[in-house]
């Protein structure tokens, strides 16, 4: 794929977006892809592997990038790390003062879906604090979107009013440490102060709630990598699907191995949820 950088002026600072285009020219879909705190667009790029899938199926992938605690240094997984304004109450890491996150990338699908001309609302999908942060762009930006993939991470916030009936996606990892299937309390590499995290059963139903979904249904599809069950929408269409990993920790599931802190849990490697994503919403 071809690679492309953006680079706009947004809230006083320099704002940074990795594009992906096909080589054939063809832009049917769109797909802006978040890393988590730490990471930054050039590695997500990688470590999802999306471009194995998305160049033949005209998808634009579009990775932006987070600011960070210090704008004026150089972005380092502990001690300057790239961090998403997504609604969290977390000691560190923290993004830049007033960043704005929710506007710009609200703003940056905008731009992006009509400089390609393209039909379809664009999806997004979120790793961690990543997934978070696509949560609360959702809240700020209404029907911009047609479909939100969450990988091991959830909305920080539970809604507090209805939101556009956007279709939803959840991969979690059944062993994830630092986002526990059952809740409870947690500790990031940032603090050694232990947050709240909140059951992820208990909050995503509280996502479909809001995106118009009723309560949770066995899918009725075993599968022995995963449980899944999906929350039917107003004409029992599944309008938010649930993946419960078996065996994953904190981990995009086969991703490049990048990060290999134990501290994350076990990876699998044999899911691709890449593939998965852009199976869920059409774009293959």
């Amino acid at each position: 794929m071809i690679r492309e950088r953006i680079e706009e002026r947004h809230g006083g600072y320099s704002r940074r977006c990795l594009l992906l285009l096909p080589e054939n020219g063809a832009a049917r879909h769109l797909l802006l892809v978040l890393h988590g705190c730490g990471g930054t667009a050039s590695w997500m790029a990688v470590e999802t592997a999306m471009e194995a899938h998305a160049s033949a199926a005209g998808v634009v992938l579009a990775f932006p990038e987070a600011t960070r605690a210090d704008m004026s240094r150089p972005s380092h997984f502990l001690n300057n790390p790239p961090c998403w304004d997504d609604g969290a109450q977390r000691p560190r890491p923290k993004p830049a003062p007033a960043s704005d996150d929710a506007p710009w990338l609200c703003g940056l699908a905008d731009r992006l879906r009509n400089r390609f001309g393209m039909e379809p609302l664009p999806v997004l999908a979120g790793f961690s604090n990543g997934a978070g942060m696509i949560a609360a762009a959702i809240v700020h930006g209404g029907g911009r979107f047609g479909g939100a993939a969450f990988v091991c991470g959830y909305p920080r916030r539970p809604p507090l009013a209805p939101l556009a009936p956007v279709r939803s996606l959840f991969l979690m990892g059944a062993v994830d440490p630092l986002v526990p299937w059952e809740g409870g309390r947690t500790v990031l590499p940032w603090h050694p102060d232990a947050i709240e995290v909140p059951p992820m059963a208990e909050r995503i139903g509280q996502w479909a709630a809001a995106v118009g979904a009723g309560e949770a249904r066995t899918s009725g599809h075993e599968h022995s990598d995963w449980q899944e069950w999906i929350h039917p929408g107003p004409r029992g269409e599944p309008t938010v699907t649930v993946r419960r990993i078996v065996g994953l920790g904190h981990h995009w599931p086969g991703g490049r191995g990048q990060w290999t802190d134990p501290a994350s849990g076990s990876r699998r490697d044999d899911i691709d949820a890449a593939a998965v994503i852009l199976d869920h919403f059409g774009m293959k």
